[in-house]
């Protein structure tokens, strides 16, 4: 099958064979005489006779006189197709040549073609077509070895890239068998539709092959390669600097964070050449923290520190990274048939999905078994806008005792919990706060699942929900609808007061905030106000609740805002953050300045830790901080009145007024907003959680 756009002569591969060796229970003699009665190019089927796709073909004098020409003298063994002259018309069989050139033309063009995020009906229809195909093709030595070949290195379906791939290395390893040139799929065509994003490998276990002509075989697996693994794959060095920028490029990094030093300076100059932008960080924890964000909205991200002094400042932030999961069937069947059971035996199930569902991508899936089955969902905190908040379905948040009334009522009297991914963290709990029963519980994990108290190692929750969703029977089903969500706005008596409160504030949020927009939250206030905040369609959302690093917003956010401008999305990106955590990593601004990046920063103003001070110490000092001039930041950290704008709101009329402005809400370059509220105010969830985590402390005490 020949790649569009190649040179057949160093890379076009064909799967059939001209000549078998022999068909199953034929002689080696038979085998010779089969050889010699037909010419190169003729496709033979398992009784050694030729096969015929067209009535023209069938003429047994055509045979013999085909049979009876003689070579001239010097003649090649090129297989081609006989000619209209000689009673065959020129595409009627085609030879096997032109069968596999263009069957690889084909298929080369489904994967360019192929969507880069394709749902899960997309990734069925391919994953069907290619066995379907394994077992149509008409050369049947090549049918059969490229079924093989699926069962030992199955189709990837996960996209364009993943697909390409996969394609391009069976082209390749059936190319190194048999000796003919490599087309350098990986390093030549860093932008091509066919990239993959996995390291081309060449395992040892391979089968003898069955064909013995000069024709390309999806075959398993090729032989290893003797010559130096220097040179495997290679047509001509590669730096090594080089060669790592374009495999970041080509698994979807188009921004390298981190700070030159000593030991990467050299690695640096290489950047340009894989089309790979820098963006050096003022130090190396806000570079992990930036890092962090642009993999939460990118997938992926990388981030480079030299040696030593450099990597141990970003420790910290990489372990955050580590610890919430960022990119950073034999008993499956099994444990679908008992998913199915207790779903339709329940009476009232309900839906919990959490972090680890956007992390590990399972979304798609998650998405196809709300709208199939109707049941009822909710979110953890880690699990906000991993579920679209205008759905029917949708409930709230859930999170133990800090929940609202109504939604801890319908979780906590579920038959059934389908829980998505699950996190369990202090916060993300309330602290350990859930009122919930395993035998009531199943945990879909990215690793495992968790049926009640059994736990199956190694059925990951991708299969298991995409198996779910198919064999789930509606008419054994009972969904009970959600209530509606809280998206209700303040009283007016709640709204009397000028002065801006918790309560106040994040409900009006979501009726700022727009379709698609990046919300960054800090650990803090705005981790918790946001739980009450209802999001529109398509909203992002970005915390770290688990690790709780106060500051990592901030370079969370620059490293958001970077992503979306890469990917040329055009998304607002949109940070709250306190006093206190702003202190921490201020500096980032200068690099969202710099790189002229859509974001609205509100830093919330009220006199230092507002978490610690409900956990311990309301009028401790050591929770106090130095108030800044926090306007003047921006003028310091290099913006202008071209790149910058600033604000200051004291009372609710102004922010109102600011919410409402179009030239606000349209903003394309930084927009810093000093948003002043009290001291000892503190949003309802964080109270209950405070309140939760003390009992709990006091058990263990």
């Amino acid at each position: 099958m020949a790649q569009p756009g190649r040179d057949d002569n160093t890379s076009g591969v064909t799967l059939t064979d001209t000549n078998p060796t022999a068909a199953p229970g034929a002689t080696a003699a038979g085998a010779d005489e089969a050889k010699a009665k037909y010419p190169k190019g003729i496709v033979l089927g398992p009784d050694g006779k030729p096969l015929i796709s067209c009535r023209t073909c069938t003429s047994s004098t055509f045979w013999a006189s085909m049979g009876k020409t003689p070579k001239t003298k010097g003649s090649t063994a090129t297989a081609t197709a006989p000619s209209a002259t000689n009673g065959l018309p020129a595409d009627c069989p085609p030879d096997v040549e032109r069968l596999g050139n263009s069957t690889w033309t084909l298929l080369h063009s489904i994967a360019a073609t192929y969507p880069e995020n394709p749902s899960p009906a997309q990734k069925d229809d391919l994953r069907g077509f290619m066995r379907t195909f394994s077992r149509l093709y008409p050369c049947w030595v090549c049918a059969e070895d490229f079924q093989s070949y699926i069962k030992k290195d199955e189709v990837r379906v996960e996209g364009r890239q993943e697909f390409g791939n996969w394609l391009c290395m069976a082209h390749n390893e059936v190319n190194r068998k048999l000796g003919k040139k490599e087309f350098d799929y990986i390093l030549k065509f860093p932008t091509s539709a066919l990239l993959g994003s996995h390291i081309v490998k060449h395992p040892a276990t391979l089968p003898v092959p069955r064909h013995t002509s000069d024709q390309n075989l999806p075959v398993p697996h090729p032989e290893p390669a003797m010559a130096s693994i220097r040179e495997q794959g290679l047509e001509e060095p590669i730096e090594v600097a080089t060669y790592l920028y374009k495999r970041l490029y080509e698994i979807g990094v188009r921004s390298l964070h981190g700070l030159p030093g000593d030991y990467n300076l050299v690695a640096l100059d290489y950047l340009p050449k894989a089309g790979v932008k820098w963006v050096g960080s003022v130090n190396e924890l806000n570079a992990g923290y930036a890092a962090d964000g642009y993999a939460r909205v990118k997938g992926v991200s990388a981030i480079m520190t030299t040696f030593g002094v450099g990597e141990l400042s970003a420790i910290n932030a990489l372990a955050g990274a580590y610890s919430e999961h960022i990119p950073v069937v034999h008993i499956e069947d099994y444990v679908v048939d008992v998913v199915l059971k207790y779903l339709h035996a329940a009476k009232k199930p309900v839906m919990l999905v959490d972090a680890c569902a956007i992390r590990h991508r399972v979304l798609d899936e998650t998405h196809a078994l709300l709208e199939k089955s109707g049941i009822p969902v909710f979110v953890t905190p880690m699990g906000k806008s991993a579920i679209n908040e205008t759905h029917s379905n949708y409930g709230g948040v859930y999170a133990g005792e800090a929940s609202r009334p109504e939604v801890k009522e319908k979780i906590e009297s579920a038959d059934l919990i389908l829980s998505i991914g699950t996190l369990k963290s202090d916060f993300n709990t309330a602290g350990f706060s859930y009122r919930t029963s395993q035998l009531n519980t199943i945990d879909f994990h990215s690793t495992h699942t968790v049926v009640r108290y059994s736990e199956y190692p190694g059925v990951k929750m991708r299969g298991v929900l995409r198996k779910v969703t198919e064999k789930l029977d509606l008419s054994k089903l009972s969904v009970i609808p959600s209530p509606d969500a809280p998206v209700a706005l303040p009283t007016k008596e709640e709204d009397s007061s000028q002065t801006i409160t918790q309560a106040w504030l994040w409900p009006r949020v979501g009726h700022f905030l727009r379709k698609n927009d990046i919300v960054v939250t800090e650990t803090g206030t705005a981790n918790f106000g946001i739980w009450d905040t209802a999001f529109p369609s398509g909203v992002t959302a970005l915390s770290q609740v688990l690790w709780g690093s106060i500051g990592w917003s901030v370079g969370a956010c620059q490293g958001a805002a970077l992503a979306s401008k890469d990917a040329q999305t055009d998304r607002r990106t949109i940070l709250f953050v306190g006093d206190g955590s702003f202190q921490l990593t201020a500096q980032e601004v200068t690099t969202m300045i710099r790189h002229q990046l859509r974001v609205t920063i509100f830093v919330i103003c009220n006199d230092g830790y507002t978490i610690e001070r409900f956990i311990h110490g309301m009028d401790a000092g050591y929770n106090d901080v130095v108030q800044w001039k926090y306007q003047d930041t921006v003028t310091v950290f290099g913006g202008t009145d071209k790149t910058a704008k600033k604000f200051q709101v004291r009372t609710k009329e102004e922010l109102d007024k600011l919410f409402k402005d179009e030239s606000f809400n349209n903003a394309k370059e930084v927009q810093f907003v000093e948003l002043y509220m009290e001291k000892k105010d503190a949003p309802r969830a964080l109270v209950m959680t405070a309140e939760a985590s003390a009992k709990t402390n006091a058990k263990d005490s």
